[in-house]
């Protein structure tokens, strides 16, 4: 349940400020790609981003995802929640190297259109919290929080 909230939390963070609740009003186009690619998704939440785009919140069993869609329904990137362990080496090594104590709390893995595969990881450490993009080899692309 807290992995839940945290998820969802997450979601509405990322999204812009000026996103739009819009879980019954997505252009048909882009409900028609995400049903194709996610038929056995729930528990859906959608919000619409600047630049024509909006972006799914979903579960599939008990794995969390995200995925972004552009409003002519193509698929931008999709991110799974992972398992710590499931971090590739360079990046946990990089954690530890840059980011001296803190934990990794969270991890998503992100699948863009283009190829690129990036990790997100939220690190905590007592009462802060980072959140930091990684590519597969451990450099760190962009500290979001």
């Amino acid at each position: 349940m807290a992995r839940n909230i945290i998820f969802i939390i997450s979601f509405f963070l990322a999204c812009s400020a000026t996103a739009q609740n819009l879980n019954n009003d997505i252009p048909p186009l882009v409900k028609q790609s995400f049903e194709r690619r996610f038929a056995h998704s729930d528990n859906v939440l959608w919000k619409a981003l600047e630049s024509h785009c909006f972006k799914a919140a979903f579960q599939i069993g008990k794995v969390l995802y995200s995925a972004t869609f552009k409003d002519t329904g193509d698929w931008l990137e999709i991110d799974r929640e992972i398992k710590k362990g499931y971090l590739p080496k360079p990046i946990r090594t990089t954690i530890t190297k840059k980011f001296p104590g803190y934990r990794i709390d969270t991890a998503e893995r992100i699948e863009r259109i283009d190829g690129d595969t990036l990790y997100k990881v939220y690190l905590k450490k007592e009462f802060a919290v980072r959140i930091v993009q990684f590519s597969l080899a451990g450099d760190v692309i962009k500290i979001i929080q």
